[in-house]
């Protein structure tokens, strides 16, 4: 499930999700900056009327709201752009803590079966008297590291998925 924008708005004041607050602040100050800018814009046009038609005119004073406007236009676009990308960074998790949970969660996986593998190592070892280098054509043991090792190759493309989805959503959230 993606979130939406509005949704990512409403949960970031929970206290699970403190560090995207500062990027739904900094999103909810931009759309009202810009908000204000377009009203501040509009004070300036009046109804002039041209026969039997009435046409919008603008004041002398329309000058001085076009950069605040063109600013208030780029500093939305901007942050917009972070929250969806963030959002998009996100994908089915809720937060960048919950992808950092799931990165911990499948290193855990990993790091079972490789413990596993050693474990048989050494009951093999002790079993049989044998030295490592010894056991290892032993089957379970060749076994043991196998599945170890297809663990890691099975689970290494998400790992690098979430180091660099986690990263890059770090990186947006440490703007604001």
């Amino acid at each position: 499930m993606t979130f939406s924008t509005e949704q990512f708005l409403a949960r970031s004041n929970e206290p699970k999700h403190a560090d995207e607050a500062k990027l739904a602040s900094a999103y909810v100050a931009a759309d009202r900056n810009l908000g204000e800018a377009r009203i501040s814009l509009i004070s300036h046009i009046s109804a002039e009327k041209k026969g039997e038609k009435f046409i919008p005119v603008f004041d002398s004073g329309v000058k001085e709201c076009i950069p605040a406007l063109t600013s208030a236009e780029e500093k939305a676009a901007s942050v917009g752009a972070d929250v969806s990308k963030y959002l998009e960074l996100l994908r089915d998790q809720p937060s960048v803590a919950a992808m950092t949970e799931q990165l911990g969660r499948i290193r855990i996986v990993v790091r079972n079966s490789e413990f596993s593998a050693k474990s048989v190592l050494d009951q093999t070892v002790k079993a049989s008297k044998k030295t490592s280098g010894e056991a290892m054509v032993d089957p379970k043991v060749v076994d043991g590291y196998a599945k170890a090792e297809r663990l890691s190759k099975e689970n290494q493309p998400a790992i690098d998925d979430l180091l660099a989805r986690i990263r890059e959503a770090r990186q947006i959230l440490e703007k604001y």
